[in-house]
């Protein structure tokens, strides 16, 4: 019941922007809301809310002051790529975000941020997917020239070789770019499950 609320919920927030910072490589959110209720009052239904959404609160609660609340969570996309320039089997992915609320009295401002895409083969930022061509030779191959595992002389003879990096950019920023789809309706899905708990009225009569 609470996925289908929130997917019935979601059009009525599309205004909220979604937007990059290639400077800082990050994919963030950011809305300031008024709301007839008291910073005290903010506070609570945040941390309600933060109680029912994540499984266990006390582990990815980074901060919890009187004016603000900052949590690590983490969602899922899914990707067929896999690491190698081919299409794969569908994989899934763990998309790190921050959730930053600061509570004032009658509004609050919520930003939801990400850039990492854990991936245990080629841990980096989700951003090297979007660079020109040439860029992202250049990461790859300073990458290998850094790394210190097996195989290193033969990934570096590929990294150089333009052909075959062509053909693995072509295919992964296909790939990135369904991931970054992905992205921005469970970023607006986390934003509107809280400002729809905030604004709910208390009903204390039960």
């Amino acid at each position: 019941m609470k996925k289908a609320l929130l997917l019935f919920l979601l059009p009525f927030f599309t205004f909220s922007q979604i937007e990059v910072d290639s400077v800082n490589k990050t994919i963030f959110l950011k809305e300031i809301n008024k709301v007839n209720l008291s910073q005290k009052e903010i506070r609570e239904k945040v941390l309600e809310w933060a109680a029912m959404s994540f499984n266990n609160v006390n582990y990815v609660t980074r901060l919890n002051t009187e004016d603000k609340f900052i949590a690590k969570g983490i969602f899922q996309v899914e990707s067929q790529y896999n690491g190698n320039g081919i299409s794969s089997a569908t994989q899934k992915h763990d998309i790190d975000y921050t959730l930053d609320v600061a509570f004032k009295e009658g509004k609050y401002k919520v930003e939801i941020t990400t850039g990492a895409l854990n991936q245990a083969e080629f841990p980096q930022d989700l951003f090297s997917y979007f660079m020109n061509f040439e860029d992202y030779q250049k990461y790859w191959i300073k990458y290998y020239e850094n790394y210190q595992g097996a195989g290193k002389k033969m990934a570096l003879k590929r990294m150089k070789n333009t052909k075959s990096m062509k053909k693995m950019y072509d295919t992964q920023k296909k790939s990135s770019a369904k991931i970054f789809d992905q992205i921005k309706p469970k970023m607006l899905n986390i934003y509107s499950s809280l400002v729809t708990y905030i604004n709910q009225k208390t009903d204390d009569d039960w």
